[in-house]
């Protein structure tokens, strides 16, 4: 092209920038290439093209166009932002990092390098990182979409969905149209325990993305935490029909039928060989075999598999097997899914010489870290449960894979060799009822740790006025209407006995209402108080209120119940036809406390309301129940970590035996 006679540069820049900003990318391409033929080096021709070029996702020729003309214009906010943006779509991310800093330097008025540098912290993890890198950009534009969604999810990862509410609302008014944050609105609004409005965001989500299994999901989650069990189920069905690879949604269904009553007992074991038919075994049938020593007697690496090592119930049980596991024959390994660590966690990171945070690595890698370890015995601490890694334990890490204490029935996987229990839980015949072969503790499944909490002293006065009360402290998804049913029951049989119900769900209002009502309809509405959660201190504290506790069904208490036999407060339960509804009674036969172990309902109500109405032999079982726990199996960590490595070792054998025979080893023994 002629210089003197061509087109002016600037017209054809301007013209170029103009199809640009109307996404007539192909126009304005061409224009700059025009450019380009009479000025090679023209840095806004390059500037222009590079950013076309990400348009287009060709980040590889994006990077080669904006390195050109960064090296023209290094005073150029915007060309070291796009710069950074093609170098991370080339996997180069701490370059990238340099020039999002560059222009954040350039440009102290720059909301997008902060959001992009605060994605790349996000991804990586560094959750407190990335909210501080957001929260600038929102100082510099509170209207930064990006920046208010991603802030929200950061939130929610931090365990702070309270915080997130007003930031979600902007987000959703900005865009309502998009379904990313009406759903951190959702979960946002049911971590304030405000769920009847939460509903409503993730309905709003699905009215923009009818098939969006997440939004499901949430819904099922939401409903459970509301008690509305049979509704909550329906969701998590719908959720992974839409979406046969969410696992999660899957999971959530296995684990919430065992809250409702009446189920037929022969299908949990169906469906959850469904999910390892479906989603586990085929990534067990490519599992490599194992080249672990086959020394039946050497020291095993063991390595437990979790999302709970905070404060939850699993680390309750699991602390005190930590602290007593002999060196000489357990080597341990900590896998940590947490959503988020707290005092607990750093408690159990200090017993533990090897620890590994896997939160943030695919399943794949998360599977290859563990064998990279060695590790000779898997302990999946999960199943089904919340924040569980069960397509992880699918990859078959380990050549001996077991699940134990966080879900209470079979993972259906054939990955999973064992099923660790007791006598109670999993009486001798109904070995059927799972997938794994059932390995029995001699005693109990598993070792209580008392708190170690100092309360202040009771006022006698306060004791002598108040009502005989019975209490239960379990989450409501466990408080059916049949549970209900017995409980009014109970009341109407005692008079003046008050029931004190505590769970987080009780924060929210219409949950409060919700089983207002419920009692209500069976005639003792004004004689059940609702609490919300406490921190431990005051939760213990509320036992001193409570006379008798009450187990539900079928789902009993777990650290729950132990919690009220510590602090002197007798537990009735009834003893359930499946695993889930044996848990207190496994605790009450290791603390010989049969007799509150009821055969059928009708000896359950009779059992409550014979020790409501006699004060005396409520006292007489209170009087030493501590120094009765504490002197029973239940606390007796250095031999409950003794059974559970008998145990390993007994797996373990069996795997060896299995190499001799020249088989993979990687099969199970034969069911018990």
């Amino acid at each position: 092209m002629d210089k003197a006679h061509g087109p002016d540069r600037v017209e054809l820049l301007e013209r170029a920038a103009s199809e640009q900003r109307l996404g007539r990318v192909d126009q304005a391409r061409a224009l700059c290439r025009r450019v380009l033929e009479v000025w090679p080096d023209d840095p806004d021709a390059l500037r222009l093209l590079g950013a076309i070029a990400l348009q287009r996702g060709r980040h590889r020729r994006a990077e080669a166009l904006l390195s050109r003309a960064a090296a023209l214009l290094p005073e150029h906010a915007q060309v070291r932002l796009h710069w950074g943006i093609a170098l991370e779509g080339c996997g180069r991310l701490d370059q990238a990092v340099e020039q999002y800093k560059a222009c954040m330097a350039l440009d102290e008025t720059a909301a997008q390098p902060y959001v992009r540098f605060g994605n790349l912290l996000k991804d990586n993890g560094q959750y407190r990182e990335a909210l501080a890198c957001y929260t600038e950009a929102l100082r510099r534009d509170p209207d930064e979409f990006a920046a208010l969604v991603n802030v929200g999810g950061v939130l929610l990862e931090l365990g702070r969905g309270r915080d997130a509410v007003d930031l979600s609302r902007r987000a959703v008014a900005l865009r309502p149209e998009e379904v990313r944050p009406w759903l951190h609105l959702g979960a946002a609004l049911h971590d304030a325990w405000e769920t009847r409005e939460a509903e409503d965001a993730y309905l709003a989500a699905l009215e923009r993305e009818p098939e969006h299994a997440g939004a499901m999901n949430n819904i099922g989650v939401l409903l459970r935490d509301q008690g509305r069990i049979r509704q909550s189920v329906s969701w998590f069905a719908r959720a992974w029909k839409a979406d046969p690879g969410f696992n999660v949604a899957r999971s959530n269904y296995l684990l919430t039928r065992h809250y409702l009553v009446h189920e037929p007992v022969e299908t949990f074991e169906a469906q959850a060989r469904d999910f390892g038919r479906e989603l586990a075994d085929p990534l067990t049938a490519m599992a490599r075999s194992h080249s672990n020593d086959p020394d039946p007697e050497r020291c095993l690496r063991v390595g437990y598999l979790s999302g709970d090592f905070r404060r939850h119930a699993v680390s309750n049980f699991l602390a005190p097997l930590l602290a007593h596991h002999r060196p000489e024959q357990v080597d341990f390994y900590c896998y940590s899914n947490n959503p988020y660590d707290d005092g607990i966690t750093d408690h159990l990171r200090s017993i533990c010489d090897h620890w590994q945070d896997i939160r943030h690595l695919s399943h794949a890698e998360a599977a290859e870290r563990i064998r990279r370890d060695r590790i000779d015995v898997l302990v999946d601490l999960s199943g089904h449960s919340s924040h569980n890694r069960l397509l992880v334990t699918a990859r078959r890490p380990a050549p001996v894979q077991a699940v134990w204490l966080g879900y209470f029935d079979t993972t259906g996987m054939s990955a999973v060799d064992y099923l660790l229990a007791d006598p109670c839980t999993c009486p001798p015949g109904e070995e059927c009822r799972y997938a794994e072969c059932v390995e029995r503790l001699p005693v109990c499944q598993w070792c209580y740790q008392p708190p170690v909490v100092d309360l202040p002293a009771q006022d006698p006065e306060c004791l002598e006025q108040k009502p005989m009360t019975y209490g239960c402290f379990n989450n409501t998804a466990k408080i059916n209407e049949a549970v209900v049913d017995a409980w009014a029951a109970i009341l109407r049989q005692v008079p003046g006995a008050e029931l004190l119900l505590q769970s987080a769900s009780f924060a929210d209002e219409f949950v409060r209402e919700r089983y207002q009502r419920m009692f209500q309809e069976y005639g003792v509405g004004g004689r059940v108080a609702f609490r919300p959660h406490m921190e431990l201190r005051g939760y213990l504290a509320s036992y001193r209120e409570v006379d008798v506790a009450l187990d539900p069904f079928p789902y009993g208490g777990g650290a729950t119940s132990a919690d009220a036999l510590w602090m002197g407060v007798p537990v009735v339960t009834l003893l359930g036809e499946r695993f889930e509804g044996r848990l207190t009674a496994t605790t009450l036969r290791a603390c010989g406390l049969d007799r509150l172990v009821c055969r059928d309902l009708e000896e359950y109500v009779q059992l409550a309301v014979e020790l409501g109405r006699d004060p005396v032999q409520r006292e007489r079982l209170g009087r030493d129940l501590r120094e009765r726990v504490s002197a029973s199996p239940l606390c007796d960590a250095a031999r409950f970590a003794s059974d559970m490595e008998n145990a390993y070792r007994a797996m373990w054998r069996r795997w060896c035996a299995a190499q001799g025979t020249g088989t993979s080893g990687d099969g199970k023994a034969a069911k018990n």
